[in-house]
């Protein structure tokens, strides 16, 4: 059915270029989804809020629908691991509220692109919402080994996702900004790990980069800004879930 291009996937209302494009034939349908099937793009449509800090002046859409009523976004799915470490959902934030958990954030998103990307008629249940959540914050990404240090969870090391599922989350955890009382995995990592001649420090240093200059403040060995290689990753189910 793939060649077809008639799998789930492919839909006007998120999967084409348009809502309004000719999907009647094969060749019509590899130019509606094209931005999906060369760049692994899904549109969505939203209006300009009331409060934008931007004003549309012009609008040049070589698919032809895109207007001030609803512009035609296109992004990539976010990677659905880690989520337990979230403090906002949705680039945008759209998907969180105020005075409300992520978990309840979550299953508000699940419900909504339920109903919006799979056009279900009706709204998920709660034990439906609760499988869902419990099944995508129960996945984990995280590095293993890196070429120059090589396996990051030997030698007394806490790489790996295994060790990132059992982490304790707190508003924060995510941000190098100094030592605090609850110091995080990323920033324990370079002051800890130390076996076997290799510094965890310069694990870090593959996955955070931009870190690293802050990174320079607590005086971490001049020679791991040369350690910067190629990294491998895996994930992990909870066995919570």
């Amino acid at each position: 059915m793939l060649f077809l291009l008639l799998d789930p996937i492919f839909r006007l209302n998120d999967g084409s270029n348009s809502p309004d494009a000719d999907v009647a034939t094969v060749d019509g349908r590899r130019s509606a989804y094209s931005m999906l099937l060369t760049k692994g793009l899904i549109r969505v449509g939203i209006g300009i809020p009331d409060n934008a800090e931007f004003e549309l002046i012009g609008v040049d859409d070589p698919y032809h629908f895109a207007s001030a009523g609803e512009l035609s976004l296109f992004r990539r799915p976010l990677p659905s691991t880690n989520l337990k470490f979230l403090s906002t959902v949705m680039w945008d934030g759209r998907e969180t509220f105020a005075e409300k958990t992520i978990h309840f954030d979550l299953s508000h998103q699940a419900n909504g692109a339920t109903q919006g990307h799979a056009q279900a008629p009706n709204p998920l249940t709660d034990a439906q919402q609760e499988r869902i959540v419990n099944f995508e914050t129960g996945l984990f990404t995280a590095q293993l080994y890196d070429h120059k240090a090589k396996s990051l969870i030997g030698g007394g090391a806490n790489g790996g996702p295994e060790s990132l599922s059992s982490q304790h989350f707190y508003l924060g955890i995510m941000i190098f900004s100094g030592i605090a009382s609850h110091t995080s995995l990323l920033i324990r990592s370079f002051l800890t790990f130390s076996t076997d001649g290799w510094d965890c420090a310069a694990v870090v240093l593959t996955m955070h980069g931009p870190l690293w200059h802050e990174a320079k403040n607590y005086s971490i060995p001049s020679y791991l800004e040369s350690v910067r290689s190629p990294v491998s990753t895996t994930s992990h189910r909870s066995a919570a879930h």
